[in-house]
């Protein structure tokens, strides 16, 4: 995509402001969060630091911009999460059918096999504000990613890493990606890749482990797609240990991790030895290094198996499973 390579650099979607910075350590927005709604179509939300006559000073946690005034149509506060906070939800819901058969896990030879295949179910999320990670869960095209990477964007694309016959890595980026449901709370989607253009591929989804046996000090992998100004790093890899198997982080308990993530890594898979995804990577540390975080497998195999209460239906978001806003139009233009 050319707005990688040139022009204005693209934002890379992590949010990196957690601990102590900003409105992300819960789900609930800032009392000072502010939602603008530029000229452009675009939205930007943060917390407006300081404003003048020329422009406001929005921190989006990862960074602070300045929004000239003469590009804002319109302002107002900020969403919230939609999902009760802390609220337990329960581990199938009634009328749910379980998700389709994930991939199984394949037994590899060396770490560094391990690492070259699970590099090929790692994709490139990208949308007009910009990239992130995900990765494939299964043969039908389906991909898992954060929400935040996806988030009121009506149309997202998917780059593969797919082995040609004469054996090159090459990518192939896929159009029109649907989303299919999502949460906000866990910061979690879910999206189908189009039948019709990867009927003829050779997918190779990753198996989801289930966290069972993972201790303190376990080495664990991560890949992704950071960027280094104009240029994106795809596919890079970084290992570390788990530091805690339950940091409690506005009421879900994420995998902590020393593996180096930074904006891009959002949506990866976070890998144990054996090449299963154990996390899906979502958080870091803002200023601090090898702090690093990842929703756990329990917490995917949950929204996987719920896949009909998550449902996104974008002409009626307040459908039977679920209810967003009393402006359901609004919603649908967000999501």
């Amino acid at each position: 995509m050319s707005r990688f390579a040139a022009g204005a650099p693209q934002r890379a979607l992590l949010p990196l402001a957690l601990l102590g910075i900003g409105p992300a350590s819960g789900p609930a927005a800032d009392a000072g969060s502010a939602s603008l709604q530029l000229k452009n179509g675009a939205r930007v939300e943060g917390v407006v630091l300081k404003e003048n006559a020329q422009s406001l000073f929005v921190d989006l946690g990862y960074d602070v911009i300045a929004v000239p005034r003469d590009a804002i149509e319109s302002m107002g506060a900020a969403s919230t999460a939609t999902l009760a906070s802390g609220a337990a939800v329960p581990s199938t819901a009634s009328g749910t059918e379980p998700a389709a058969p994930l991939a199984p896990a394949p037994a590899y030879a060396s770490r560094s096999e391990m690492i070259d295949q699970s590099k090929r179910g790692v994709v490139i999320v990208s949308n007009p504000s910009g990239f992130g990670a995900g990765f494939l869960i299964d043969a039908d095209g389906r991909v898992l990613t954060n929400h935040h990477v996806v988030r009121n964007q009506q149309y997202h694309a998917v780059t593969l890493l797919l082995r040609s016959p004469d054996g090159v890595l090459r990518r192939r980026k896929i159009e029109n990606v649907e989303l299919v449901a999502f949460s906000r709370l866990l910061d979690i989607a879910l999206l189908q890749l189009p039948a019709a253009e990867i009927q003829d591929l050779d997918l190779r989804p990753l198996p989801l482990g289930d966290g069972a046996g993972l201790e303190i000090g376990d080495t664990v992998y991560a890949i992704g797609n950071p960027g280094m100004g104009r240029q994106m790093l795809d596919h890079t890899v970084s290992d570390g240990i788990i530091s805690s198997s339950n940091r409690n982080i506005g009421d879900v308990l994420y995998l902590q991790t020393t593996a180096p993530v930074n904006p891009g890594n959002s949506g990866g898979p976070l890998l144990n030895a054996a090449g299963e995804v154990i996390g899906l990577v979502t958080l870091k540390a803002m200023f601090q290094e090898n702090i690093a975080f990842a929703l756990p497998a329990n917490y995917i195999r949950l929204f996987l198996d719920n896949e009909k209460v998550f449902a996104f239906d974008k002409t009626n978001p307040n459908r039977a499973y679920r209810y967003l806003s009393p402006d359901w139009k609004d919603n649908a233009r967000k999501d």
